[in-house]
């Protein structure tokens, strides 16, 4: 009999890693988890990372780790297992390769495996000044003081449900939704959340992880403080600071750690509004996925 795997693509800030800390401790016959490890390791060389790396083109070239990962992934769903992949970052947009070329680089490495691609619905208003947040740090200073440009930009496109549906159901791949509040509950069955094609059954303890502040405004986030390096993030200034660590590392260590003492802006706390013709459009597509998702993939009884 023909095993399965099972693919949670996130998006970021639904509680993907609360998940992935229950996925990782099944322990069970003929079950494989194959996503990120929680907490997350640089040195991570997990299947989940090496293709993180090849999707989004920081390793253009398909590696031998790679391969061989997704040989054995061959023969294990070949021999029956349920496996699942969780990785988040499969829909983080990335200036080398957006969210639709991650996931078409990603389905080509997965194309002679059975499968299942599993994302999680949580109402966009509430994920998207999490995930501002989140990636604050790695803005550009721009960015930072411009967050209403920060939520049209094509990185949130992770949170529009119709268009991320459509992508799959044009190319006849199944995608199964889950409901956060279903992680929420701090308990869930496998079988529940990932659909009756999964063979195997465990009952998980989600644990309650990276949660935020909020206002009745809105979304009240503490934002960190802005320091000398950040103006060194972008542009020609980047360009500089990189020949610098290349002619001369120490005088570039010595600088990034002066630098990194300077505070342009101390650390503060702000609300976060999606501007209102995208949060209409995102809310939107999400009722109607979620109205027919939980139709469609409702857990059951």
């Amino acid at each position: 009999m023909s095993g399965r795997l099972f693919v949670h693509i996130g998006p970021p800030k639904t509680g993907s890693t609360a998940l992935q800390m229950a996925l990782q401790n099944i322990d069970k016959d003929d079950f494989g988890y194959l996503g990120v490890r929680q907490p997350r390791s640089a040195n991570d060389r997990t299947l989940s990372a090496l293709l993180d790396d090849y999707c989004s083109g920081r390793e253009p070239v398909l590696g031998s780790d790679l391969k061989t990962e997704l040989t054995t992934v061959r023969d294990r769903v070949a021999n029956g297992e349920t496996l699942v992949l969780s990785e988040e970052l499969f829909l983080v947009w990335e200036p080398e390769a957006d969210i639709w070329a991650k996931l078409d680089r990603l389905d080509q490495m997965l194309s002679d495996i059975e499968r299942t691609y599993v994302a999680t619905l949580r109402d966009p208003i509430q994920a998207l000044p999490s995930y501002f947040q989140e990636l604050y740090a790695h803005l550009s200073m721009r960015e930072r003081g411009r967050p209403a440009e920060f939520f049209e930009h094509p990185r949130c496109d992770c949170y529009d449900y119709e268009k991320l549906t459509a992508w799959f159901e044009d190319r006849d791949l199944e995608l199964r939704y889950i409901g956060i509040e279903h992680l929420a509950r701090g308990t869930a069955h496998l079988r529940q959340l990932l659909g009756a094609s999964c063979k195997i059954d465990a009952e998980l303890t989600i644990p309650s992880v990276n949660s935020g502040t909020k206002s009745s405004s809105g979304e009240m986030r503490v934002l960190q403080p802005t320091r000398l390096t950040d103006l060194t993030k972008t542009g020609l200034q980047r360009r500089l600071v990189d020949k610098l660590k290349t002619t001369s590392p120490r005088l570039h260590s010595a600088i990034r750690q002066w630098a990194r003492s300077v505070v342009l802006k101390p650390e503060s706390s702000q609300t976060l509004e999606v501007p209102a013709a995208r949060a209409e459009q995102l809310q939107c597509a999400y009722r109607r996925v979620r109205e027919r998702a939980m139709v469609l993939s409702a857990p059951s009884p």
